[in-house]
This record gives structure tokens, sequence and C-alpha cells, in this order.
């Protein structure tokens, strides 16, 4: 979703919409940014990864305009318009599975 004004109502109904993908994998989550060059507000699905160079090539691949370290808090451009990809795949076939080591629950390495 794009919008000049994004509302409180919008993002609700927004995430709603999109509840059962969020419930694919742990790695997907909502994530929104203003771009400072066209004033625009972006709300969009977005996978959290560790590695950078997986996030960017993941970025190029579906046409994304950057990708977010959250990190050190910065857009990272990677060459893309923003504009959906006629023939997206689906959401649970686009990450790699995900690996958890023995005894431990809380890491998520691909």
């Amino acid at each position: 979703m794009i919008s000049e004004d994004l509302t409180r109502a919008q993002v609700i109904e927004y995430i709603n919409g999109r509840l059962e993908i969020l419930k694919l994998d742990p790695r997907l989550a909502i994530g929104t940014w203003l771009d400072a060059e066209d004033g625009r507000t972006y709300l969009d699905i977005v996978v959290i990864v560790a590695e950078r160079e997986l996030a960017v090539s993941e970025g190029r691949k579906y046409n994304q305009i950057g990708i977010f370290d959250l990190r050190r808090k910065k857009l990272i451009r990677t060459g893309g318009t923003g504009t959906p990809m006629p023939k997206f795949v689906p959401f649970e076939q686009r990450l790699p599975p995900l690996v958890r080591g023995p005894g431990k629950e809380d890491d998520e390495r691909i």
C-alpha cells in the first residue's frame, strides 16, 4: 500500500487483510517507511533476515526500491522501482526453510 497520508484505520485494515500470510513464516512482518524523495509512505509485508547479502538479493529480485538495515537504521536502495511484478512467487516459496540450531529455539538462521 502506498499513501501520501496513511491513517491508523488503513494500517489496521492492511494488517487484518494479511494475517494469514504473516502466519506463514516468523520472518514475515509489517513494515512501513516514508520515502523522503517522493513524500509517500509505503506499507508492506517485509522479510526480516540477518544476512545483508540475502536481503539485497531478495530486494532486487522483487523490484523493491530498497531494503532497511534495522541495525544501522538506514535505507539501502536496491535500484528497483517498487512496481509489483506481474508474476509474484507465493510468500511461502520465497525464502529458504527456517533452520534452528539444536537447543536454540530463538535462533532464526537461514
